[in-house]
């Protein structure tokens, strides 16, 4: 008997959410709506934050499958599990994480997957009209191989806003899961680097989950200057840079000021933020939580 197909996608893993549970084993959650502001914050569990229904759902056989969320998704979650425990009892000892060979390989490799997994990765991708489009460029059929049975089942199925979401959700999905060879020899130049708070300010979450930030320049990688921000716990986030002649710390401490930085630049990228911190992500939306 095959297993119940899971639904509700988590584009953030529950995982990492929990770094940021506050006291009450809760986050501050908040969601920007259709007029681009944050709508008031409320306390979530991880289980209800960062997920979006059937967001990696793709087709097997024509049929809604879960296998990308099991059997891609799912290991990069336990993956990041294993990290954050690692990294997570490094700092406690009083030590910073280092990571060489094939462990650095695979945090940039994980860091490209996570950026990708991300929804606004991708956020004027729309699933109805890829689908549509895919689905008169078959009907256009330029080999002739379309008999006129399949032409009229495929013209029917334009009417079917349904279909034509599951098709195009497949498409995206497929491409946000496929290899980049090239991204990935760019990504071997990068090292990883630690930002800790010391203080009482705070890192947040937010759905873009990592942060491609220019220092000045583009965001992409031919910017040498690019460094990848994954806040994995209140006080301290991941950073990914280039540093060739090995001249920055491995640990940075960094200042109210930047961290503030920091955090409205996720806010004003993202479609969602969290915090354990209720003060915190009140002074980033504008918004008091309604009691």
């Amino acid at each position: 008997m095959s297993s119940k197909r899971i639904k509700n996608h988590h584009f953030l893993p529950q995982v990492l959410q929990r770094q940021f549970l506050n006291d009450q084993g809760q986050i501050w959650y908040a969601e920007k709506g259709s007029d681009g502001f944050f709508l008031p914050p409320e306390s979530r569990n991880t289980k209800s934050a960062f997920k979006i229904k059937d967001y990696y759902t793709v087709l097997d056989d024509g049929a809604p499958s879960d296998i990308v969320e099991k059997k891609f998704y799912g290991p990069i979650d336990n993956y990041l599990g294993h990290l954050l425990t690692d990294v997570n009892a490094a700092f406690d000892n009083g030590d910073a994480p280092t990571f060489s060979g094939e462990a650095l390989h695979n945090i940039r490799l994980f860091l490209f997957e996570t950026i990708k997994r991300s929804p606004e990765f991708i956020n004027d991708y729309d699933d109805t009209l890829a689908g549509r489009d895919f689905v008169e460029r078959m009907i256009q059929d330029p080999r002739g191989d379309l008999d006129q049975t399949e032409k009229a089942r495929l013209e029917e199925l334009l009417q079917d806003h349904v279909e034509l979401k599951r098709y195009g959700r497949d498409i995206r999905v497929q491409g946000m899961i496929r290899r980049s060879t090239k991204v990935e020899a760019a990504l071997e130049d990068f090292s990883v680097r630690w930002a800790v708070s010391l203080t009482h300010n705070s890192f947040i979450l937010s759905s873009m989950i990592a942060y491609r930030i220019g220092n000045g320049g583009a965001n992409g990688l031919v910017n040498p200057n690019m460094e990848i921000w994954m806040p994995v716990h209140p006080k301290r986030a991941l950073v990914l840079l280039r540093d060739p002649k090995n001249e920055i710390p491995l640990v940075t401490r960094e200042h109210r000021d930047h961290i503030r930085e920091i955090n409205q630049f996720a806010a004003a990228k993202s479609q969602s933020i969290a915090s354990h911190s209720r003060k915190l992500i009140e002074s980033l939306t504008g918004k008091s939580v309604a009691d």
